[in-house]
């Protein structure tokens, strides 16, 4: 079995020695590494990123209807979408604000009768197109569903504009995690650990001569357990939106 996730040694080894290590050697363990990497490990990190998903932005050009694949296999849903546009007549605002005064005075100049005086038509031009503005915005409609049996995300606009899109994924690297999350993620992956020998000592205890109080185990992976969600769930989390 090939192991699922990229974990350094002291990670992997901090997380064990909850069973004891090095005292008692990992060959001594009743599960190999690869078992306890994709099968302890890989669980608490992703319930980490459910609740802390790396968020990668795209943003298409759509009007009507759309239907976008997810852009990869570690993507698992969206934290955001979006529809942003702008309305001002014949132009568009660009992000260069000397173009922007120029598409202005040119909309506003076919009331000037070619007199180079403004006569303040170009505030009342502003306040138009705001109003014009404000109308779509009232009309806007945006709808999206987040498919995630088919991998993708479907909606409807009906508005042109551009699609701001983010993507919620996880990632295989356990050093990845932000260093204010570390401790945390151990900790939970430390109760998983302690789970799985915990319950499979507990099933073996009729065998066990020297009485090993399997309880233990359970018990402290209940404590990890419940300090790590009680924190995680205090924080205003990400949301992954669902049709």
């Amino acid at each position: 079995m090939a192991e699922l996730l990229a974990i350094s040694d002291q990670s992997y080894n901090e997380i064990l020695m909850e069973l004891g290590y090095p005292f008692v050697k990992e060959e001594e363990l009743e599960f190999p590494k690869e078992t306890i990497i994709n099968m302890m490990i890989w669980p608490a990190l992703q319930q980490y990123y459910m609740y802390f998903p790396l968020q990668v932005q795209q943003q298409i050009s759509t009007s009507g209807s759309f239907e976008l694949p997810f852009p990869d296999e570690e993507t698992f849903g969206i934290t955001d979408a979006r529809i942003n546009n702008t309305f001002i007549g014949s132009g568009a605002l660009t992000t260069n604000p000397f173009l922007n005064s120029l598409l202005v005075n040119r909309q506003a100049s076919s009331s000037r009768y070619g007199s180079p005086y403004g006569y303040n038509l170009e505030q009342a031009k502003t306040y138009e197109r705001y109003e014009r503005q404000s109308i779509l915005e009232d009309i806007r409609s945006f709808k999206i569903h987040v498919d995630e049996n088919n991998r993708k995300v479907t909606g409807y606009t009906n508005v042109a504009g551009r699609l701001s899109i983010t993507w919620a994924k996880y990632d295989y690297n356990f050093e990845a995690i932000p260093f204010k999350w570390k401790r945390d993620v151990l900790k939970l992956s430390k109760s998983y650990v302690l789970r799985a020998f915990g319950n499979l000592r507990a099933q073996l205890k009729q065998e066990d001569p020297d009485g090993f109080d399997y309880q233990n185990f359970l018990d402290r992976a209940d404590n990890y357990n419940l300090e790590v969600m009680d924190r995680w769930e205090g924080i205003s989390k990400v949301v992954v939106l669902r049709g």
